[in-house]
């Protein structure tokens, strides 16, 4: 009796664990909202926005990707032409 009770038991957990690993692993491949997944989904509107809130009336006239690489996430350096002001690189 005690066995059948562990082995309910861990088989419940299993479910448990695997559940919270779905759910985590959707999270995961669906991003945060309103971040863009890579550089080619980035805009200068999308920059603008991010910077507004520190950078009041900051605006973005052009952007170049300068280079990066690849790991478990995307790096990418950029340059920024910010109106008004000389360039700046992230």
């Amino acid at each position: 009796m005690f066995g059948c009770v562990v082995s309910d038991a861990l088989r419940f957990t299993g479910r448990v664990l695997g559940e919270l690993g779905r759910m985590a692993w959707s999270s995961v491949s669906a991003g945060t909202p309103g971040i863009p997944r890579s550089i080619d989904a980035t805009n200068l509107a999308w920059i603008d926005e991010a910077l507004s809130e520190r950078f009041p009336g900051a605006s973005v006239a052009a952007m170049e990707v300068l280079g990066g690489d690849s790991g478990t996430t995307e790096r990418r350096r950029c340059r920024t032409c910010n109106l008004g002001t000389s360039r700046s690189s992230v």
